[in-house]
């Protein structure tokens, strides 16, 4: 019997920058990856076609390696179709037309929907669930609902399953039968995202920022937005004053995924505070392989979101688990699923984001030893490869489809 399977993802092109692209990229990795190995599954995505907008971001020239290298992954697979569509309009339209047009072809399809939040789409899918034996998905990787329609529409089963990206995620979709609930999680190139030798990041930062923090004893990266909830700059900035008064050599590195006006902001208060011997700030967008040298580069990475912000963001965080993956440990706040995935001292540390906690946590690292933070670092790359990589969950995924019987 042959199966089809759409995917249908608002935006799968590099710069991957959002969570709805670094979500439907690992679902269409997996997919192929399960292609391989079952040549009765014929795979097609629907996707709009890339923005030239940046929305004020400098946009890293390697970008080009990326998109490059995706042409290549999914241009390999002969059993793949891309349909690339204006807007999101487009998107629920032209897969009603290519599914009536196939209708008489596939006795089983699934229709995996990833964060697509047009008002068409629940009316045209109840509309292709009465046409024919399908299966839809939808793929929620947050637990924040902006749209009541969409999780009104997933109750009365228009949608036929909420899959979640983890646990979490899917403990707070109410309202949903938990039969009707799966999990899928992210899927990390781990051949990409990998530990690598004498990394080389002067070109991402520049070389008098790598003057300033390369000779540091203690190396922290941070790559996110630079809002409050997200980024607590006061007690970050407290603290690496105070640790730095007590003989730690710290540094902080910071790009910036945010408006250029952000990190002069952030600069103007780095100077203030005499810190910018310290703390090096730049905004661009990265490409992949740009944040594999990161990863690869410093000693850990800071994901420090409020409590209060876990219920708007990707979990897990697709920043920490590319770094998991690379072998860098994490120091987190415990939001969403991160306590499932960092165990405090050994692939990173949970704390609350207060001037204390963190002061103590790069203390406590400032005393281990390069074998101490080389084993960490292999826990980290573990923990990451086990639990993300492309070939785990397409194992999962292959688990998800079959229990659908078809």
């Amino acid at each position: 019997m042959k199966l089809k399977i759409s995917v249908v993802c608002s935006s799968l092109f590099p710069p991957w920058c959002s969570g709805t692209q670094a979500i439907g990229k690992g679902l269409l990795y997996s997919l192929l990856n399960i292609m391989l190995k079952d040549p009765n599954i014929e795979l097609e995505v629907f996707t709009c076609k890339p923005s030239v907008k940046t929305m004020g971001f400098p946009i890293s020239s390697t970008i080009n390696l990326d998109l490059k290298k995706y042409r290549q992954d999914i241009l390999y697979h002969e059993n793949l179709s891309i349909y690339l569509l204006k807007n999101e309009e487009n998107l629920a339209t032209s897969l009603l037309k290519k599914y009536l047009h196939d209708v008489e072809k596939y006795d089983y399809r699934i229709i995996h929907l990833v964060s697509i939040r047009n008002p068409l789409f629940p009316f045209l899918y109840g509309l292709i669930r009465r046409l024919k034996n399908a299966f839809i998905l939808k793929h929620f990787y947050t637990v924040k609902v902006e749209y009541p329609i969409i999780q009104s529409f997933m109750t009365n089963t228009v949608y036929d399953f909420a899959v979640g990206s983890s646990k979490y995620v899917t403990d707070n979709l109410f309202g949903i039968p938990s039969f009707k609930k799966m999990i899928i999680p992210p899927a990390i190139d781990c051949n990409l995202f990998k530990e690598i030798q004498h990394p080389n990041i002067e070109n991402i930062i520049g070389e008098a920022n790598l003057d300033i923090i390369e000779d540091a004893d203690l190396k922290l990266l941070y790559l996110g937005q630079l809002d409050e909830p997200r980024f607590p700059s006061k007690v970050i900035f407290k603290s690496i004053k105070q640790v730095r008064s007590l003989g730690i050599d710290v540094s902080l590195t910071i790009v910036a995924r945010d408006y250029d006006w952000w990190a002069q902001a952030i600069k103007r208060v780095i100077k203030k505070i005499g810190l910018q011997d310290a703390v090096v700030v730049t905004a661009k967008f990265l490409s992949e392989h740009e944040k594999v040298l990161l990863y690869n580069f410093f000693d850990l990475l800071l994901h420090p979101p409020s409590l209060e912000w876990a219920y708007g963001i990707v979990d897990p965080p697709i920043t920490v688990i590319e770094a998991l993956c690379c072998g860098l440990p994490v120091i987190s706040t415990p939001i969403g699923s991160i306590p499932q995935i960092i165990k405090d001292g050994l692939d990173g540390y949970i704390l609350d984001f207060e001037c204390k906690n963190f002061t103590k946590v790069i203390k406590d690292v400032s005393l281990k030893s390069r074998l101490d933070l080389r084993k960490m670092r292999k826990k980290a790359r573990r923990i990451g490869f086990s639990l993300f990589s492309i070939e785990h969950v397409a194992k999962g995924l292959k688990k998800v489809y079959s229990s659908l019987n078809y």
